[in-house]
């Protein structure tokens, strides 16, 4: 899995790596530790001076929000993800 690299910038790119990262987090894959520490630095490096994500050019709401939630999976702030 290549995080780092997206092919397309149709919009999708946040909305796929939000549904891989839930999807490996929830089954306890051992994937999901290299992922997402793959992950985390890409959108780290991808975020903006004044803490926003620009989500596929979609905007920084959906960049923003889609990023906190995949950065958050770790830590189970969401009660919907807490195991």
């Amino acid at each position: 899995m290549n995080v780092n690299s997206p092919t397309r910038s149709d919009g999708h790119y946040f909305y796929t790596q939000l549904y891989m990262a839930q999807a490996l987090y929830q089954v306890h894959d051992q994937r999901y530790a290299k992922y997402f520490s793959q992950l985390r630095d890409y959108l780290l490096a991808q975020q903006a001076a004044d803490g926003s994500w620009a989500g596929d050019g979609i905007g920084p709401i959906y960049g923003s929000a889609v990023a906190c939630i995949i950065l958050q999976l770790p830590f189970d702030y969401l009660p919907i993800y807490q195991r």
